[in-house]
């Protein structure tokens, strides 16, 4: 939720309705792209992990047969 505040006069009412209509007009979409990047964030989280663990399997087995 968005919460405007007119504290030093800078913007008049109708500036105010505007710009939460507009941010009511594109909240779906907004929305859609959040979710699209927390997707996308949480798959390369999950590759990072699974290389990191792939190496660190790497380096245990070298150190074993040493």
């Amino acid at each position: 939720m968005i919460t405007i505040t007119n504290d030093k006069g800078r913007l008049s009412t109708e500036e105010n309705e505007s710009i939460i209509k507009d941010s009511e007009k594109y909240e779906a979409e907004n929305k859609a792209i959040k979710e699209k990047i927390d997707s996308h964030n949480r798959f390369e989280n999950y590759i990072y992990q699974m290389k990191n663990s792939v190496d660190d399997k790497r380096k245990l087995g070298q150190k074993i047969s040493a």
